[in-house]
């Protein structure tokens, strides 16, 4: 801002006059404020003094120290940049910025208080999260469901991405088609999670059915991950059971043995999903 009078440094003023010359305190008591205002406020030519334009705050070598009844307001170095900071009258230093981004380093909300951002349209407010009645947090906003699915844990909400796959009145269409492995019950790679069925039987009167169903991340599994054993009892023509079901693993190997040759033999798998 321009000031109403310049000040000559080199002519100290006649103070022994001011009696004499009307108006001359008020004078100077203007030119002071006009002058503090440029130096707390960094007005320039042609701005006026209805709002202030900025306050700058010079990094300081020593942070200030709380005071009873105080708080500071301060800039200190933060990654070789001025961050600028407050200081509680108990000592707690809290930092407002860091470099360029917003930051709130010890900052706490009170018990069912939200804490609040602009939104887009600088009109309002987004609850962003909340402390409950229990001291715990709370987020109060939930992310809109992608339009694909999420592929990194940083991106959508876990929930609302299951939610959105999985209605909560109903879960259904969860297992694909049955396949028949009867003919090839080898050795084989699955390429999603699923259950392997085998239904055996045999009419010969003392004869043991049993079947064994390996499953690992070998090509040839050896860990045993189902075993069923049943001696058929009676007279011959009278069928016994002896079936068998068991998980296995996306991208494992499964294959299935069996001790004696059954009357009757079948082999499933399903998967989950498609």
């Amino acid at each position: 801002m321009g000031h109403t009078r310049d000040w000559d440094s080199g002519v100290p003023i006649d103070h022994t006059k001011f009696k004499a010359i009307p108006g001359a305190i008020a004078a100077l008591a203007l030119d002071i404020e006009e002058r503090l205002q440029a130096f707390f406020y960094g007005f320039t030519s042609g701005e006026t003094s209805d709002g202030i334009k900025y306050l700058p705050f010079w990094v300081q070598t020593t942070a200030p120290t709380g005071a009873a009844n105080k708080v500071c307001i301060y800039s200190e170095d933060s990654t070789s940049k001025a961050a600028l900071k407050v200081k509680t009258e108990d000592d707690v230093e809290i930092q407002l910025t860091e470099r360029t981004w917003g930051l709130l380093d010890d900052f706490a909300l009170s018990n069912n208080t939200n804490l609040r951002a602009r939104n887009a349209a600088d009109d309002g407010f987004i609850d962003l999260l909340k402390v409950n009645a229990s001291n715990k947090q709370e987020f109060s906003i939930i992310p809109e469901l992608p339009a694909s699915d999420p592929t990194t844990d940083n991106q959508a909400s876990r929930k609302v991405y299951v939610d959105g796959k999985f209605p909560t009145s109903s879960i259904s269409g969860v297992f694909g088609a049955w396949v028949d492995k009867s003919a090839s019950y080898g050795a084989q790679q699955v390429t999603t999670d699923g259950f392997v069925l085998v239904v055996a039987s045999n009419t010969s009167s003392g004869t043991d059915i049993e079947i064994i169903l390996y499953s690992d991340s070998n090509a040839n599994p050896s860990t045993i991950r189902g075993h069923s054993k049943i001696r058929a009892q009676g007279d011959y023509g009278n069928l016994q059971y002896c079936n068998l079901l068991t998980p296995v693993k996306k991208n494992d190997y499964w294959k299935v043995t069996r001790a004696a040759t059954p009357t009757t033999w079948a082999v499933y798998w399903i998967p989950l999903g498609n």
